[in-house]
């Protein structure tokens, strides 16, 4: 609770500010693309739709230059399946990994012209919990043609990896009218949330689609 306690300390005194002429404030939601890299046992990920949404506050620096602050609800989904190696008994057939997040994006936007903005920033987000759900089957003989039926594991996970990551993003949007927005960010590069030397869960990716309104 105090890594929410701080995020809220760190974004409230944006939102006070926007009585200010320079200040404006609105919100935002649309798709999000995410997994979680490649595990350390070799599976191959699969980027999974979800979505996010949330407020955000933007300080006009100048025509030019702004700084934005933001508050988001974002649902992080990797979906893999561990390679097969001809000899367990039993194996995970397929594995999908669910993350509730709260992020705080801040970021430096430059504006060229009036419809169109660049924006770098970095992500910092908490991990209020977690799951997995592994699908496992049976190979009875240890062959590709003897294999049982499949059982369903749930587990919750949130105390087994790191609460709190970075990531960092660049982005475009590009504006209608002055409340009406859309925008797309690519993440780049993150933060791994392994609490173990064996890297289990890689660091997150999570590519954005969206669109805003400013009130």
């Amino acid at each position: 609770m105090k890594n929410i306690y701080l995020f809220l300390m760190l974004f409230l005194p944006w939102l006070a500010l926007a009585q200010n002429d320079k200040f404006t404030y609105g919100v935002k939601g649309g798709s999000a693309f995410s997994n979680l890299g490649t595990d350390s046992n070799g599976g191959s990920p699969r980027i999974k739709w979800t979505y996010f949404l949330g407020g955000f506050a933007e300080y006009r620096h100048n025509e030019k230059f702004a700084f934005q602050a933001e508050l988001l609800y974002n649902r992080i989904r990797s979906n893999y399946r561990p390679p097969y190696d001809g000899r367990r008994r039993a194996y995970a057939y397929n594995k999908d990994i669910r993350l509730q997040s709260i992020v705080m994006p801040l970021s430096i936007k430059y504006y060229e012209g009036k419809s169109a903005a660049f924006v770098v920033g970095m992500n910092m987000g908490y991990i209020a919990r977690a799951t997995a759900q592994s699908d496992k089957i049976t190979n009875f003989y240890g062959t590709h043609d003897s294999f049982g039926p499949i059982t369903t594991q749930k587990q919750i996970i949130t105390n087994n990896i790191k609460n709190t990551y970075l990531t960092a993003f660049i982005g475009l949007e590009h504006h209608f009218s002055n409340r009406i927005f859309i925008e797309a960010r690519l993440h780049l590069f993150g933060s791994s949330i392994s609490k173990d030397d064996e890297k289990r869960f890689t660091p997150i990716i999570d590519h954005f689609i969206g669109v805003g309104y400013k009130f």
